[in-house]
């Protein structure tokens, strides 16, 4: 057969592999749970998923792994916010383990890619993706090509800090980074549990937050009103800095597509011109959007 696309994610919490056809068909798809703390087994994991994906269709496949992060130029290490994956040269150890060559990619690239490539955005000649999960990643894509930049920072808007602060906001949380006050600290799985905790007192996981607002839980609907404040904020500047056609949110902390109707109601305020029409969509791809990222942009 045609040699077809390989796409690993490797998340916090579980490893997904898509295998694509060259028309975008979905030929295998897997996900595992990701080794908590444990590199080798991790590499182990993403050995085992492409060899059964490639001994189940029969042919051998191109290799993209998203990761959050980025190497270091010159270096090949990571610097990425999934400690177990921080300081190691994984690119180089997965084409030893698995005997080719491969492409590491920024798992926010890889979404932003996949989205223009087949998803929502699709034709736009201008994408931003943003990607709310554990951490706070974006992507850029421009004319069908992915915005790295010369250090690989194009579209990292995770470390700097949240437009038009208020009050505490100022200040802002200690981030892992070693600064306080970035977009990351609140536009993240930790930052909406912090969000709940401070107005509430209680702690709740994000999930169960999101599920209760949507419910119509009053402590949590407030929660999540203050977590929109801040996001609308934040792509707000995007849309004055970048000019998108489009943004895609997607992430564990954007399923659905309430964010995408709500938040276009509170930048409205930060545009710097009337009458844009910048769209906010969800990933039509939803959580696979990542892997099937990697898959396009694999070698």
């Amino acid at each position: 057969m045609e040699r077809f696309r390989i796409g690993l994610d490797i998340g916090a919490l579980r490893t997904t592999l898509v295998a694509l056809a060259s028309d975008g068909k979905v030929l295998h798809q897997e996900e595992t749970p990701t080794p908590a703390k444990d590199y080798q087994a991790t590499l182990n994991i993403v050995g085992r998923l492409v060899y059964e994906a490639e001994h189940k269709i029969g042919a051998r496949g191109t290799v993209g792994v998203a990761v959050p992060g980025r190497a270091i130029p010159g270096d090949g290490r990571l610097n990425s916010s999934l400690g177990m994956l921080h300081g190691k040269p994984l690119a180089k150890d997965l084409q030893s383990s698995l005997s080719r060559k491969l492409r590491l990619v920024n798992n926010a690239n890889c979404f932003a890619f996949s989205e223009s490539k087949d998803g929502n955005a699709a034709g736009a000649g201008l994408v931003f993706g943003a990607f709310l999960d554990v951490s706070a990643g974006a992507g850029i894509v421009a004319n069908g090509k992915v915005l790295t930049g010369k250090h690989g920072l194009a579209g990292e808007w995770a470390h700097n800090p949240l437009p038009w602060p208020r009050g505490d906001e100022l200040r802002g949380a200690k981030c892992y980074c070693g600064k306080r006050g970035c977009i990351e600290t609140f536009l993240s799985v930790p930052g909406l549990t912090r969000f709940h905790t401070e107005t509430t007192n209680k702690t709740l996981a994000a999930d169960v937050i999101l599920q209760q607002a949507a419910a119509g839980h009053a402590e949590c609907k407030i929660t999540l009103l203050r977590f929109e404040d801040c996001l609308a904020r934040a792509l707000a500047y995007i849309v004055n800095l970048l000019d998108p056609s489009v943004i895609v949110l997607g992430g564990s902390l954007a399923q659905g597509t309430q964010l995408c109707e709500s938040i276009p109601q509170i930048w409205t305020p930060y545009l710097q011109a009337e009458g844009l029409d910048t769209k906010l969509v969800p990933p039509k791809h939803g959580e696979a959007s990542v892997a099937r990222g990697a898959a396009w942009l694999g070698v």
